[in-house]
Parts: structure tokens; C-alpha cells; sequence
């Protein structure tokens, strides 16, 4: 994820998708579908969310992104925070500070 300017997940169907957060982690952008819980953890300095199925929107966000990119740390701030604030991924924070501080 990391040398990648941006993590595309077009997904008909996902609870809570790992990919977005892992490449959210990395301090990669997201641009998702508003699919199950692909929203939860993105925002505008995080990535873009497009309806499921416009993919003119989804190619209108990759060249926003390209053209406009966003903070890598910022990435991994905010993601911390929707962690923070989703009651089930409370442990996954608690075993991120464990293992990678």
C-alpha cells in the first residue's frame, strides 16, 4: 500500500473492509464504494466515498486525487480516530499500540 498513491475498492459487498484500513495504515488514500461499512473509515482527508456503481465518479475521485493528493499522516490520524470511535474495533487499536509503537 505504501508506494501506491491511492487504494481503489470498488466493492459491491463488505461489512467492514480490512483493505481500507490497512491501506489507510500505510498512509494511503481510499476512494470506495458507499457499500456496508467501506464509509466508516473515510472522510475528506482520508479519501473518497462515490454512490456503488458510478464509476464516473469513481474515475472523477482517482483524478481529483491524482491531481489533488492527500496527507499520508493525516491518513493514519483520522484512521486512529474512527478506530477510536468504532466500539468493535476498540481491541484492534488496543493490539496495534501493543505490537507497533
Amino acid at each position: 500500500y505504501s508506494n501506491a498513491s491511492v487504494l481503489i475498492n470498488p466493492t459491491y459487498a463488505d461489512n467492514f473492509p480490512t483493505v481500507n484500513i490497512e491501506s489507510l495504515a500505510c498512509g494511503t488514500p481510499v476512494i470506495t464504494y458507499r457499500t456496508g461499512g467501506s464509509p466508516e473509515a473515510i472522510n475528506s482527508q482520508t479519501g473518497v466515498v462515490v454512490e456503488q456503481g458510478n464509476i464516473e465518479a469513481l474515475a472523477k475521485a482517482i483524478v481529483i486525487l491524482m491531481e489533488h493528493p492527500l496527507s499520508s499522516a493525516d491518513c493514519v490520524c483520522d484512521l486512529k480516530n474512527a478506530l477510536i470511535k468504532t466500539s468493535v474495533l476498540k481491541n484492534t487499536l488496543s493490539y496495534m499500540k501493543r505490537y507497533y509503537n
